[in-house]
Parts: structure tokens; sequence; C-alpha cells
């Protein structure tokens, strides 16, 4: 009935107990098909620590590893001869991307969905993360296999965003407010604070909405819950289909957790969806 706290599988570690928002811990399985692996007895995660909080922990020898710094301590680790060696830099097969409910008015037009899409500006916010990101253009990230280089993807427009918002019916800009939940670590409310600006230029006032992950991560999955919001999709598997079936599909939609956290359910993608799921090429 819960998978996610008692999973099957046939990887190095298993789960040994997950209490959530605070630690998750593994122990070695010592049946891996590999016998001389894993090399280590168990992982510890601990959730829900800033990223701040935990490099220092990291400098203080109490973690062994720790991802997704902050951009401070990215550029101490960068240029601190000490700590660089200690600096591992990688493409990322993930994508962050601005989440748009399509549940909720006016995010059911899709004119409007084109709209904010030409009026973010992308370029600054990879300048926000010390160049550390890239443009994906799409739903796939640039390191899976299926990703299309020459797909052009939205440029940044303000103009071609009221002009869409024009044809949508709000020649005005959006009469209400948008509510952006967001991280309220570092990067999520960079994040927010970019978007807010970059949406005020086309006359669409957003209110911000920062959020703790576990909190962020229990609204997100329900329908009628989240409007608009920051989000991200990590790779579990080196397929598209984790990408663009687990996201977009109507059958993934679901009261709790759901993974198609924009709702959407298009039987003409649904469809797509389905004779991709068995193509071999």
């Amino acid at each position: 009935a819960d998978i996610s706290i008692h999973p099957v599988g046939t990887g190095p570690f298993k789960l040994k107990q997950w209490k959530r928002g605070e630690r998750a811990e593994w122990e070695r399985f010592d049946n891996y098909f590999i016998p001389e692996l894993p090399y280590l007895d168990g992982i510890t995660l601990d959730e829900g620590v800033t990223r701040e909080v935990a490099s220092m922990r990291f400098m203080q020898a109490e973690y062994d590893t720790v991802n997704r710094i902050t951009s401070p301590d990215y550029i101490f680790f960068k240029t601190n001869p000490t700590w660089n060696p200690a600096l591992i830099l990688h493409p990322s097969p993930d994508v962050f991307a601005e989440l748009l409910n399509t549940q909720f008015p006016p995010f059911d037009n899709k004119k409007v969905r084109q709209a904010l899409n030409w009026a973010v500006n992308k370029k600054k916010l990879i300048k926000l993360r010390n160049g550390r990101n890239t443009i994906a253009n799409g739903v796939l990230p640039p390191s899976m296999p299926g990703y299309d280089p020459n797909l052009k993807g939205y440029g940044f427009d303000p103009a071609k965003a009221k002009a869409l918002l024009a044809e949508a019916g709000y020649p005005n800009g959006l009469p209400a407010h948008l509510e952006y939940w967001h991280l309220s670590d570092e990067a999520g409310s960079q994040t927010a604070q970019s978007i807010q600006s970059d949406l005020k230029a086309i006359g669409v006032i957003v209110d911000l909405h920062p959020v703790t992950f576990p909190a962020y991560l229990s609204a997100v999955g329900k329908p009628h819950t989240v409007q608009f919001a920051y989000t991200a999709w990590f790779q579990d598997y080196p397929d598209p289909s984790n990408f663009l079936e687990t996201k977009f599909h109507g059958n993934y939609i679901a009261e709790e957790n759901s993974s198609n956290d924009v709702f959407v359910n298009n039987p003409v993608l649904n469809e797509l969806l389905d004779k991709a799921a068995v193509e071999l090429n």
C-alpha cells in the first residue's frame, strides 16, 4: 500500500528506516549481485537541513558529502586551494522549471502559459547561479538520450508575452495576483524574486509563498492546491519516459503524491506517450 517506505528492488542498499522530513537510513544489501559491492556499510541522509548548514557540517567533518551547495559556498570551494579538491562538477540530468497548474485559471489557457514562458529571463537566472546551469529548451535535460539540440524553446521576449496575454483576453495583464510557491532556501528565493520581477513587467503580479521542502512536497502533488511554483524533476533512470510520461501523462494524476503536478490530461498527448512507451527506437 505504501511502496515508498517498503521498496522492493535489487540495489546495493536496502532501506532501514525513514523519518520523513528528518532522516533516511540505508544499510548494505548483502545479496547484491556484485559480491564485493557496495563498499559502504550504510548511508544516512539528513533532510530539512539548509544548504548553508550542510556545507558547514561538511567542513567540520560531520558530513562526508553535500550536494547542490549555495552560490557563495560554491565560490569558496572553487577558489580555496584547501577545499577545491573536494569540489566535483558534472552535468546533472535534471530539469528546473516553473509549475503552471492547469486546474487553475488562467493556466487552463494555453496562451497564458506561453506568455509566462516568454516573459521569464532564463539567462538572468543562470547568472544568479554563477553559470552553473544551462538552458534546456524543453522538458528533457541536455544529457538525456533523445534530447533534441535543435529545439529552440522559449526565448526572452516581454513584448511577445504581452501580445499573447492580450490574445488570451488580458490586454492589461492578469487581474488577479498569482501565488508562487518556492523553497525558502537561497536558490528558491533568488529564482522567485527574479521571476516576480520579470512577470511584473508584463502586468502579472506575483505574491511569493516560501515554504520548507517537506511542506512543498506534501502540497504540490495534491489536486487544486498549488497554483504556481518553482519545481524540478530529477532523473530516476536515463530514459525520456521518466520525464515525459511521468510528468505529463493523465495516468500519473493522483489524489496524493501526483507526479503529474501540472494536472494536464490531454487524450492526444496520452496516446502519443502510450505509443512511445513501446517504441524501441
